[in-house]
């Protein structure tokens, strides 16, 4: 995943979120992810800057979990998987049925 890229490939970098240093930009990303996801994901989440035509972009490799990872929209909580270059929001039945299927107890 590339923080300050857009979709269409465009570089924009994360100057423009006007963070004081990148350093900073890190930081908000893994307390987003500690209290949306959770703090036992967040070491998953490999990140580092890096420098793409003049501008700072935040690389992020996100490696396999054991076990799965819901996120919480307010009091809700939710569950998505990548279907190819889109991700999907599952149903707690879909949801249920995609864990006992991928994950091993």
């Amino acid at each position: 995943m590339l923080i300050g890229v857009r979709d269409n490939g465009e570089i924009k970098g994360i100057e423009i979120d006007g963070f004081d240093d990148p350093d900073k930009a890190m930081l908000h990303l893994v307390n987003i992810i500690n209290r949306d996801i959770g703090p036992t994901f967040s070491p998953h989440c490999n990140m580092r800057v890096v420098e793409v035509e003049g501008k700072s972009v935040i690389w992020v490799k996100v490696s396999a979990a054991l076990n799965e990872a819901w996120t919480k929209k307010g009091d809700e909580d939710i569950f998505y998987i990548r279907q190819g270059p889109r991700t999907g929001k599952l149903t707690v039945e879909e949801a249920e049925q995609y864990i006992r299927s991928n994950f091993q107890p």
